[in-house]
């Protein structure tokens, strides 16, 4: 498993938690509703980040691939 995945996996956890935790003390119907717009928001941050981290991991494979490809190329000129 990546390290983006695992992380994932470990934030999908933690939300779990936060949300059931949430709900165990949330008292009133109008609580409720604030929770569940609350729980929400964070959901789509979490997707937000991992968006994030999906982009950020391009570039850098991206970065990589072309420090390879120049020093293949300065090592083949001498």
């Amino acid at each position: 498993m990546s390290a983006s995945a695992s992380a994932a996996a470990c934030s999908c956890r933690k939300t779990a938690a936060l949300v059931c935790l949430i709900k165990k003390t949330s008292a009133t119907s109008e609580e409720e509703k604030e929770t569940a717009v609350l729980v929400e928001r964070l959901e789509e941050l979490e997707e937000c980040i991992d968006e994030l981290e999906n982009g950020s991991d391009k570039v850098f494979r991206s970065l990589v691939q072309t420090r390879v490809a120049l020093l293949n190329i300065h090592t083949h000129i001498f």
